[in-house]
């Protein structure tokens, strides 16, 4: 169930990237890699625990991390399962 999804944050704010797995195993992992403007800021690893698994990782959106981001659910394979884009722009940006 999609909640609340924007394209568009401030700095102080947190934004969080939730993912559904089904099919996986338990000992079995993803992870969320977070981009800023390109740049590696975060991969976070989340070990599955049955054949249908949440999970999540947040980023907050520090003075100065404006911009374009990505975060990525990638699984052992580098292969990418979900991807999301969005920018963090000071009130008043353009």
């Amino acid at each position: 169930m999609l909640e609340d999804r924007r394209t568009s944050f401030r700095p102080g704010e947190r934004v969080w990237f939730w993912t559904l797995v089904t099919g996986g195993a338990p000992g079995e992992s993803i992870r969320h890699v977070w981009r800023h403007e390109g740049t590696l800021v975060s991969s976070v690893e989340i070990d599955l625990g049955g054949p249908y698994w949440r999970g999540y990782s947040y980023q907050t959106m520090f003075p100065g991390l404006e911009g374009r981001w990505t975060v990525d659910a990638v699984d052992s394979q580098e292969r990418v399962l979900a991807s999301a884009s969005f920018v963090c722009a000071a009130p008043g940006a353009p």
